[in-house]
């Protein structure tokens, strides 16, 4: 942001300021501050229609070289800076005025124009074993489709008991690597998916040291593409201001050595912006949680593209599958994520999603359109191959 910083975010320019957007606004960002009106209009046919972040889009255009920083009191030129906002201001304001908000197909869609990938999260306990109900769950996985698999390795509880007593580290005896472990992996990986793991995160060094060590050995013994950070409760137990230090002095060396790519994923509002912020700012990729609401379709997935692509980092859409998520909710939060330019989305769970053959189905279109969605594949950062 260039004038009005969100509070989250105001500790620290991000590395690229318009990193987060579709390519099809860089493109157009590319060809010269005469186009501003172009840039802002693409962004609202992407669904962008804060008239704050636009402002920014427009003045941006302009001092590229600023990459977000915050006009401040007393430097050169402020005022001048300050009233040319004001300007982009007023005039984004009228183009909003004048721009309906497009609507959002209400059934499903037959191609898209940016999604490329549809990951689907699972855990050990359903996917590892040589049971038949094992058996059974990796073959319903398989059949669904998804170009990534994301494998839940321990429990909430876990980490809530680790950050009370400063606790080890532990995940699902299911986690552990050995022959029913490397056999599933094996297995979800013939089927055509990327393998990713996901565990929780506390703010503290010793479970942090220790989350990092075991989950890089699995991620290294199993080829995975990222290791998927979540930092709900209890990261975000502690006071917002202790964060930036926690995760420069022990997040960031604890990741040094990373054999994958590594992201952040949280839910999506405002108290917990300047808790994961630093944390995101510190890993490859975020993953808000933009569970849809029938009531505003494609708001929440917007929201979460204006407020954390200023971050820099690609967005995986996390979408939901739930049992109070309809068929209509679901492909119209699709349809929003692939208008704001995500590449890539995410289902929570399996679990939820295969009580359900109206949603299971929902999913398994979802993939088979990504699959056959011509394009780039994305990279989520450079060991991304």
């Amino acid at each position: 942001m260039l004038y009005f910083p969100p509070a989250a975010f105001a500790d620290a320019a991000p590395e690229a300021w318009d990193a987060g957007l579709a390519p099809q606004i860089r493109s157009i960002i590319g060809q010269g501050p005469i186009l501003w009106p172009g840039v802002v209009q693409a962004a609202i046919r992407a669904g962008l229609r804060s008239r704050e972040f636009l402002t920014d889009l427009a003045f941006f255009t302009h001092f590229p070289d600023r990459n977000g920083r915050p006009i401040a009191a007393g430097e050169p030129g402020a005022t001048d800076l300050v009233e040319m906002w004001r300007f982009f201001n007023a005039r984004v304001g009228e183009i909003l005025a004048a721009t309906s908000t497009p609507s959002l197909p209400r059934g499903p869609l037959t191609s898209f124009q940016n999604i490329r990938r549809v990951w689907v999260h699972t855990n050990t306990n359903t996917v590892v074993g040589t049971s038949a109900r094992a058996r059974r769950r990796r073959a319903q996985l398989c059949d669904l489709r998804p170009t990534d698999i994301v494998i839940g390795t321990n429990d909430i509880s876990y980490a809530h008991t680790a950050f009370r007593t400063n606790g080890a580290f532990r995940v699902y005896r299911t986690a552990t690597p050995g022959p029913n472990f490397d056999a599933a992996i094996a297995e979800l990986k013939s089927c055509g998916a990327r393998i990713h793991f996901m565990t929780w995160i506390t703010p503290t060094e010793r479970w942090v040291d220790e989350m990092a060590a075991t989950m890089f050995a699995l991620c290294r013994r199993a080829g995975a593409r990222s290791l998927l950070l979540d930092a709900e409760e209890p990261w975000t137990k502690r006071s917002a201001s202790t964060y930036p230090g926690f995760v420069d002095t022990v997040v960031k060396p604890a990741l040094a050595a990373k054999p994958c790519c590594v992201g952040t994923t949280h839910i999506v509002a405002k108290s917990v912006r300047p808790k994961v912020g630093p944390l995101i700012r510190a890993t490859d990729y975020a993953l808000p949680q933009a569970y849809p609401t029938g009531s505003f379709p494609g708001k929440i997935q917007r929201w979460a593209v204006e407020n954390y692509g200023l971050l820099g980092k690609p967005i995986v859409m996390g979408l939901s599958g739930g049992s109070s998520k309809s068929r209509t909710d679901m492909w119209h939060a699709l349809a929003a994520s692939d208008r704001l330019g995500v590449a890539e989305v995410y289902y929570w769970s399996f679990g939820l999603l295969r009580t359900n053959r109206t949603r299971l189905d929902v999913v398994k279109q979802a993939a088979n359109l990504a699959r056959a969605t011509p394009g780039l594949v994305p990279r989520l950062c450079s060991r991304d191959r």
